[in-house]
C-alpha cells in the first residue's frame, strides 16, 4: 500500500509571524479597529454629520477662492501703482 500512494505536491503557505501577539495586545488592537470601523450615533446624528462635512467642504473652496481673489486684486494694485510711478511727470 505505501508504495501505492501519490501524494501532492506541497503548497505555498502562509508563514507564521516571528512572534506570537499578547492576547490582551491584540484584543486592544481588534477593539481599536472595531471602533474605527463602527458608525456612531443615530441615522440623523449621522446625516448632521455628513452635512456638516459637505458644509466644510463647500466653505473651504469658497475661502480659498476669495484669498485667491484677493492676492490677484492686491497684485493688480501694486502692478499699477509701480507704472504710475514709472510713468513721470
Amino acid at each position: 500500500h505505501w508504495r501505492e500512494l501519490r501524494f501532492t505536491a506541497a503548497l505555498q503557505g502562509e508563514k507564521k509571524g516571528g512572534k506570537k501577539i499578547n492576547p490582551k495586545r491584540m484584543r486592544r488592537i481588534i477593539e481599536k479597529e472595531m471602533a474605527r470601523n463602527a458608525t456612531h450615533g443615530t441615522k440623523a446624528q449621522q446625516a448632521l454629520a455628513e452635512q456638516r462635512e459637505a458644509n466644510k467642504v463647500e466653505r473651504k473652496a469658497l475661502s480659498k477662492a476669495e484669498r485667491d481673489a484677493e492676492r490677484e486684486r492686491r497684485f493688480q494694485q501694486r502692478s499699477a501703482k509701480r507704472k504710475e510711478k514709472h510713468r513721470g511727470h
